[in-house]
């Protein structure tokens, strides 16, 4: 039986454990463990059975993990707390890199990646000179610790190897000035989810777009209605996206899919007009390469695609420099 927390207050957090785990990965994922018991470490998650998360803990903490439940509301609480606590755990502020050589000020790459600059309230570093190529581009961001990079649209055929290789937080936006008219957020019920529809709805608001939520259950025949129940947590997790899409000024439009989650976002993404497409990738974007792949012959109208992944180089440095101070201290 999963165990329920509802107060964090009493709890002393362990501050080796957010060292290898850092904040940004923690509210990406909605997670924050909490201590260690020899060989196995509990972790408090709003999404329990998160499978990638759980690896990705595990592989961080190098322990098993044992989840505990708890809600997003008690999550944030602790989170505030985090940062309060030590600034050294508290990632460094979000920075975009954007590649965009010879593409005018009204483009539609620029537009967006000036959107995000604002939602992220942080810095834009614009790389100008054509020597540099798109690939370098993505090896620079994951090096500097970027929280995005910004290309120009590449060719259909090519989005999936191009999931797999970004680092960090890809933006594929095409260099024309026409505006998005319909904007799709996949929410696939994982924690990663609001960081796409944070960022999509700060677009569909500039550009004056349609913001659709599809959102996705692989329960069986009957069991939709699942993801409308307000006591169920996919109900919960859909009426908190509604919610994060609304307090950007947006009226979200809702669609409900049933069965594998690839072949239904690919239909929608077929039989509707989106220009633009946002989903997050869980751990190294192998189901976003997928839906890509699947996407990618019937995508001639999407213009711009958005994926939130978290740059792991982050928290791989945090990690090395933990363990330089257990050395130190042997």
């Amino acid at each position: 039986m999963l165990l329920t927390i509802s107060d964090l207050t009493r709890i002393e957090l362990d501050t080796e454990l957010l060292e290898r785990v850092p904040l940004g990965l923690c509210r990406y994922h909605q997670v924050l463990p909490l201590a260690r018991e020899d060989a196995r470490v509990s972790v408090a998650m709003v999404y329990p059975h998160n499978t990638a998360a759980r690896d990705m803990l595990a592989s961080l903490l190098e322990a098993e993990i044992v989840s505990v439940q708890i809600s997003e509301n008690v999550l944030q609480q602790a989170f505030q707390r985090v940062a309060a606590l030590t600034a050294a755990v508290a990632d460094n502020p979000p920075h975009i890199l954007l590649h965009a050589p010879g593409v005018a000020d009204t483009a539609l790459l620029m537009r967006l990646a000036r959107v995000l600059t604002t939602e992220e309230d942080g810095g834009c570093t614009c790389i100008e000179s054509p020597e540099i190529s798109a690939a370098a581009t993505l090896a620079a961001a994951g090096a500097s610790h970027s929280r995005l990079a910004a290309l120009s649209m590449i060719d259909a055929s090519s989005w999936s190897d191009f999931v797999l290789r970004t680092p960090t937080s890809l933006l594929l936006a095409a260099t024309d000035d026409a505006p998005i008219t319909g904007v799709l957020v996949v929410l696939r019920g994982h924690g990663a989810d609001m960081q796409a529809l944070s960022w999509a709805a700060g677009i569909a608001r500039s550009e004056a777009a349609d913001l659709t939520l599809l959102a996705l259950t692989a329960a069986p025949a009957g069991d939709l209605l699942s993801l409308l129940d307000p006591e169920s947590q996919p109900g919960r997790h859909l009426a908190a996206a509604v919610r994060r899409v609304m307090a950007h000024g947006v009226e979200p439009r809702l669609r409900l899919r049933q069965g594998d989650c690839i072949p239904q976002i690919v239909e929608e993404v077929a039989t509707h007009r989106y220009d633009m497409v946002a989903l997050c990738a869980e751990r190294y974007g192998e189901f976003a390469s997928a839906v890509m792949r699947q996407m990618a012959p019937d995508a001639s109208k999407v213009r711009a695609l958005l994926l939130c992944k978290q740059n792991p180089m982050s928290a791989t440095l945090r990690s090395l420099r933990s363990t330089k101070r257990r050395i130190h201290r042997a």
